[in-house]
């Protein structure tokens, strides 16, 4: 949620706070991300909710993209400015990862 949250909605699609529920990093723990309240508690089914929300918004502004789009540049948090189009591979790359770790360590 974090990752989708710092590297896709609030850069690229404009959205103001991340979700409360959102864990950043343990390095940027401190940076102060505009929403994120530590002392949250979610359930599966909560944070099952956000991801697919998340990821829903995320495949409709793919759907939606031109090449203009990808191109345009924006910053992010912490991280400074690069092109749309770097963000979504941070993004895809983020949710490929996990993936791999979820059903390499987890099962």
């Amino acid at each position: 949620m974090f990752c989708t949250g710092k590297w896709f909605q609030l850069p690229v699609i404009g959205e103001t706070s991340f979700h409360p529920i959102g864990v950043p990093n343990s390095v940027s723990l401190d940076f102060g991300w505009p929403g994120i309240d530590r002392s949250v508690n979610p359930t599966l089914d909560e944070v099952l909710a956000v991801r697919a929300d998340q990821g829903g918004r995320f495949a409709t502004f793919l759907d939606g993209s031109t090449d203009a789009d990808l191109t345009r540049a924006v910053e992010v948090l912490e991280n400074g400015t690069a092109t749309v189009g770097d963000y979504v591979s941070v993004v895809s790359e983020e949710e490929f990862e996990h993936l791999r770790y979820a059903r390499r360590d987890l099962p």
